[in-house]
């Protein structure tokens, strides 16, 4: 599922992160340094990441990995996104090929 490639691509530092993001989304997104450290300090406050170790060839670099709840966060977005689908279709608002 595509929230275990982003847990795979989140348990390394910022810069490992920020070239991973084009990749997870496909060229869709990219993020410059000033969007990627707030967002990722405000993940922090939320609990969705944790800090985990500083690399040891620089100390200066954090590395983060999914905290509790952002591993628990997705799949609640998953069952909610995939219920407003089903509710959507059974009303006939849109169809297999719009999904």
């Amino acid at each position: 599922m595509w929230f275990r490639k982003v847990e795979e691509s989140l348990d390394g530092n910022g810069d490992a992160l920020m070239q991973e993001v084009p990749v997870l989304s496909s060229g869709k997104l990219k993020l410059g340094p000033g969007t990627l450290y707030r967002t990722l300090a405000e993940l922090l406050a939320m609990g969705w990441i944790e800090e985990s170790a500083a690399e040891q060839d620089d100390p200066r670099r954090r590395a983060y990995r999914l905290g509790r709840r952002g591993r628990v966060a997705p799949r609640q977005e998953m069952t909610r996104l995939s219920t407003l689908v089903a509710a959507a279709r059974e009303r006939k608002v849109i169809g297999m090929e719009d999904s």
